[in-house]
């Protein structure tokens, strides 16, 4: 009986949308029958066959080109959205809202960057709560898509405490919560905030966040998946994504502009970067030797 030797050269391709590792193909050069060895299940397969398995990788953040950065004046098109008692303005190249006080709002107050829209993106920026004793309402909120007055999509950075100190030990004493305001037949005004209309769909446990004391946050949002971390301003970031969810209204919704919520105190903002999300292609060679046929 005669035999014939055979070589399967196989092609490893991976697509990297920003933050997701999606499912890649190998691809055979060669003809007649091979078998995949490198695979949790090695299966045969017959020598131009598509065989496809997924790669895990952990990707790099994928932006590229600012899309907006706040600089030292905040320039752009921002519009007060709601009003509010006070006014937002800028000093010490910060975005502050509040009069220093804690204050009854009719409606959380929102100033929006009317003048960009976003789709997928990566948000940094940095904020501070002032020690106004205002718990449990003088939250920290990004809006990262704003479809309309009564309909966004925001991550808001929460004190969490009864007062203006932390506990110790500190571990776990704030969060991070992903939010979503939606019409539910309402008018604008009647559907800020996070009460009614609006749906917390998760919430992150963090180490407490101080008062008086800058701290930066990266928000991305991907398809349908969004991420979050926060961490005291020039310290080290967290390697790991704190909080990571998913809503498919986002698939629904895939843009809108940004812009902040002040709830019923003080909050200031700095240095805020929104960056757009590349799909960037990367193709990995798995050599197989050439003695193995």
């Amino acid at each position: 009986m005669k035999t014939k030797s055979i070589r399967l050269a196989v092609l490893l391709s991976v697509i990297l949308m920003g933050c997701l590792a999606l499912p890649f193909k190998a691809f055979s050069q060669t003809s007649n029958v091979g078998k995949i060895f490198k695979s949790v299940n090695p299966t045969k397969a017959t020598v131009g066959d598509t065989v496809t398995w997924t790669l895990v990788t952990q990707s790099a953040p994928a932006t590229v080109g600012n899309l907006y950065s706040s600089g030292t004046t905040w320039g752009g098109t921002w519009t007060n959205q709601v009003a509010g008692t006070y006014s937002w303005g800028v000093s010490n190249s910060a975005l502050w809202y509040g009069g220093g006080a804690c204050v009854t709002e009719a409606d959380y107050p929102q100033y929006i960057n009317s003048g960009v829209t976003v789709g997928d993106a990566e948000f940094y920026y940095e904020t501070l709560i002032p020690s106004i004793a205002c718990q449990p309402l003088e939250d920290s909120v990004l809006i990262f898509r704003n479809v309309a007055c009564n309909r966004f999509f925001s991550m808001r950075l929460d004190h969490y405490q009864g007062s203006d100190g932390c506990p110790n030990p500190i571990t776990g004493m704030s969060k991070l919560f992903y939010g979503k305001n939606t019409p539910n037949g309402n008018s604008c005004g009647s559907t800020l905030g996070y009460t009614n209309a609006d749906t917390e769909h998760y919430g992150a446990s963090i180490d407490c966040v101080a008062k008086n004391t800058w701290y930066s946050m990266r928000v991305r949002t991907c398809g349908t998946t969004i991420l979050a971390k926060a961490w005291q301003a020039g310290l080290t970031e967290p390697s790991v994504w704190q909080l990571s969810t998913t809503d498919t209204d986002l698939a629904t919704y895939t843009s809108g502009q940004f812009g902040f919520q002040s709830n019923q105190g003080q909050t200031a903002f700095r240095n805020l970067t929104v960056s757009t999300i590349q799909a960037s292609s990367v193709t990995a060679y798995d050599a197989i030797s050439s003695c193995i046929s």
